[in-house]
């Protein structure tokens, strides 16, 4: 389960998260990082805590809706694509 954000209060912490305690969220979580370029965050949001259909759970925090590169087609296109081969990366384990 992917969950994507655009909404982030905190500088800096962009990219993946995954839930304490849960190593399939902590692994999907750094498939999606290494593509992003980033590292993985452990974080405590209901969406990927209280997720039980699946242990491969993650929220990514893109940034702030009022950023710039989100106006962009090719910068949407190439998180996209950084997100999909972390995931396609994850599943093919």
């Amino acid at each position: 389960m992917v969950s994507i954000h655009v909404n982030t209060a905190w500088t800096g912490r962009i990219g993946p998260f995954y839930q304490k305690g849960k190593i399939p969220s902590k692994n999907f979580s750094q498939a999606i990082a290494t593509r992003y370029g980033t590292v993985p965050h452990e974080g405590d949001f209901a969406i990927i805590r209280d997720t039980t259909r699946t242990a491969a759970t993650t929220l990514i925090e893109l940034g702030q809706i009022n950023e710039g590169w989100l106006d962009k087609t090719a910068s949407l296109e190439s998180t996209a694509d950084f997100i999909i081969k972390g995931m396609e990366e994850y599943f093919a384990k």
